[in-house]
């Protein structure tokens, strides 16, 4: 699991929840601030070798330009994302579908610097279209149910850039979007974080974090119990790995869950 988020508004929220994923299931969740020391190294050492990327979702974390890159690195390799607003994050679905509907224009009053980066990353890799970056972002996220906006008309080459990208059918293309958007809108009616909530709300908010990433890999949620978080505070040789296995379903099968 890799923790995208935007440090000024999420970096506290970020290193609780790593540490906690961490100690109560034994599965590394990577933080490119503590796993990560060049960031240029962040892609190949950080979301590449991830099963699923789950995004901290506050106002500000897709006008940042590696987290961008993260969602674009995930959509090109195939790793499922997962939005997690954080409660008072000021983040809504409607600002980031505006967001990254409009690239070019929105960012020149959220942040300047952000498409330069973007767009010379992303150019690397023969993409020079600001709308297919939009499409890829858009889609790999859930955040549309069709992909026609102004700027971007109706365009069966633009479709297959993204579906080529997405290793989808383009002839899925107009069933499976409406589809998955409809998957990501139920599941952020369900989701959230507040760290500072009670304990048994910041453990109810994990669990079905790990439930909603489980569905997301199109694998078998874990069967949680009173004890499983109950056990995992408990100290001493005997307790050691208790917590291992409850993410073997976001784990890949070459791995154990704590690797």
């Amino acid at each position: 699991m890799f923790l995208s988020h935007f440090k000024e508004e999420a970096g506290s929220d970020a290193r609780y929840l790593s540490d906690l994923i961490k100690r109560k299931t034994g599965c590394a969740a990577y933080l490119d601030s503590n796993d990560l020391v060049d960031l240029r190294t962040l892609f190949n050492e950080g979301v590449h070798k991830s099963d699923i990327i789950v995004m901290l979702a506050t106002k500000g974390v897709l006008t940042r330009p590696w987290c961008l890159l993260e969602v674009w690195e995930a959509a090109v390799n195939q790793i499922p994302i997962v939005l997690f607003p954080v409660v008072g994050g000021n983040w809504t679905l409607d600002d980031a579908r505006t967001l990254l509907s409009d690239l070019m224009g929105q960012m020149q009053g959220r942040n300047q610097w952000c498409m330069p980066e973007v767009m010379a990353h992303v150019g690397a890799q023969g993409v020079t279209d600001v709308r297919e970056v939009e499409d890829v972002l858009l889609a790999h996220i859930g955040l549309v149910s069709s992909l026609e906006r102004p700027g971007r008309p109706a365009s069966m080459d633009l479709d297959q850039r993204l579906c080529a990208h997405l290793k989808q059918d383009v002839a899925d293309l107009s069933s499976w979007l409406p589809a998955y958007n409809a998957v990501v809108e139920q599941r952020l009616s369900v989701i959230s974080w507040q760290s500072w909530g009670s304990d048994n709300q910041i453990i109810a908010s994990v669990q079905t974090l790990v439930d909603e990433c489980a569905l997301a890999l199109g694998r078998a949620q874990p069967e949680w119990t009173d004890t499983t978080w109950e056990l995992g505070n408990q100290q001493g040789e005997e307790n050691k790995g208790l917590g291992k296995g409850l993410l073997g379903c976001l784990c890949r099968q070459r791995q154990a869950p704590s690797d």
